[in-house]
């Protein structure tokens, strides 16, 4: 599944880059660390993340996010099941913004 999440995000039009990690946690097993557009907007982003998370990501059994947005971050915790007895998968989508120029940090 880190491959969809790789491939579904990087179509975004609101991201510019995405790096997938997984873990053997499971409160988070996957996680997808991304890059907006400068120019996006927090909103903007929020959507196209959650509607990625909800159309393309989730298993249909059963699903449950949790979306947190402030002025320079987009986050997006996730879990999905794929049947009543099947597998889950929990993770965590985290969207920042590049540095502004003169800014030497995140």
């Amino acid at each position: 599944m880190s491959i969809d999440f790789d491939h579904y995000l990087s179509r975004c039009p609101s991201i510019r880059e995405v790096t997938v990690t997984t873990a053997p946690d499971p409160a988070q097993q996957i996680t997808a660390a991304c890059i907006a557009e400068p120019a996006a907007s927090p909103m903007c982003v929020a959507g196209e993340v959650k509607q990625t998370w909800l159309r393309d990501l989730r298993y249909r059994h059963w699903e449950a996010h949790r979306l947190s947005t402030t002025a320079r971050t987009v986050e997006l915790d996730v879990a999905t099941r794929v049947d009543e007895d099947g597998y889950y998968i929990t993770g965590l989508i985290v969207v920042r913004w590049p540095p502004a120029r003169g800014e030497d940090r995140w």
